[in-house]
């Protein structure tokens, strides 16, 4: 039986839905994976056998941070509108936006109560074209230079880490052309950017898990209160680190705080969280009890009192435990 050949629009956005898996550098195993659906319904979708449904096109716009207009149709008209009024006019550097910015314009249009009034398994060109697109038209309008996700406690880490590599991608691409204009050194803003990044998510991190923060050590960090306080911070800031070379980090400055630094830290922070759950655990059923709050064997218990490190994740649980125990 010879088969039915798509219209050229569900080809075309067919053919688009294996374009943003690429440039995602994802196989299409784990591309389907994230979206809950088979390899081989992707397969269909990609080789233009099955028209792309609404609900695993939003789905998809949404795990990966892919415009929903862009797949639907191809265009940036939603954000050609709008660009104006954020101060970018037509030319050549809306040019450059459409695919530094506006191809990976997510809005999370499957969060919106819209999508669900659009009967299950409509074609998603049709629903776009009837429902979605005045929703998305809506938000770019709002959330015009960053993706908006609307995240839940059923998503996993893969979101966050998708979401943030989207962000920092375009970033890196915006400074880089921002460097350009100047007569800079591509180079010149990303390291920048980079130093910045690193140091700030280590410190959201340490405090987040609670470790101790050394006040002497963190001085250099001045420069988060200078960026949102000093209207002329960016100037000097960039000129003083411009000519770096390398992300590695310096005696003195910015980049005293690293990744490659924590290792120090967190020991010493674990041997205390060791004596706190000793002194916690010392009365007689206590070690039974971790265990249930831990879902784990008691001999694993004793094995963390004993200094084996926990890991991160159950590092946070005996933090919580010991701390009600402390409480009581």
């Amino acid at each position: 039986m010879r088969k039915t050949k798509l219209p050229k629009r569900e080809l075309e956005i067919c053919q688009r839905l294996r374009e943003a898996r690429e440039w995602c550098e994802l196989n299409q195993a784990g591309c389907a994976r994230q979206i809950g659906i088979e390899r081989s319904t992707l397969l269909n979708y990609e080789q233009g056998r099955t028209p792309l449904r609404f609900g695993t096109a939003l789905r998809f716009c949404r795990q990966f941070i892919i415009s929903e207009e862009w797949l639907a149709t191809g265009k940036y008209d939603a954000c050609h509108a709008v660009a104006p009024q954020h101060g970018v006019m037509d030319g050549s550097e809306i040019e450059q936006l459409d695919l530094l910015i506006f191809r990976r314009q997510c809005v999370d249009l499957l969060s919106e109560p819209a999508a669900l009034h659009i009967p299950p398994g409509a074609l998603f060109s049709d629903a776009y074209d009837k429902t979605l697109a005045p929703e998305y038209a809506r938000l770019v309008a709002e959330f015009f230079y960053l993706p908006r996700i609307v995240v839940t406690d059923s998503d996993q880490p893969e979101l966050a880490l998708n979401l943030l590599n989207a962000i920092n991608d375009r970033f890196i691409s915006l400074l880089r052309n921002e460097a350009r204009q100047r007569g800079q050194k591509p180079s010149s803003a990303w390291r920048v950017y980079a130093r910045c990044l690193l140091d700030s998510s280590d410190l959201i991190f340490r405090k987040m898990m609670r470790f101790h923060l050394d006040l002497e050590r963190l001085h250099h960090l001045d420069w988060i209160r200078a960026s949102v306080t000093d209207p002329d911070f960016v100037i000097p800031f960039l000129e003083e680190y411009a000519a770096v070379d390398t992300l590695e980090p310096k005696k003195e400055g910015l980049t005293d705080v690293t990744l490659g630094s924590n290792s120090n830290d967190v020991k010493p922070q674990i041997k205390k969280l060791v004596l706190r759950l000793k002194r916690a655990t010392s009365a007689p059923g206590k070690k039974a009890e971790l265990a249930r709050f831990m879902k784990v064997a008691p001999a694993r218990v004793s094995e963390w009192l004993s200094g084996q490190e926990p890991g991160g994740e159950n590092t946070l649980l005996l933090l919580n435990w010991v701390e009600q125990q402390e409480r009581q």
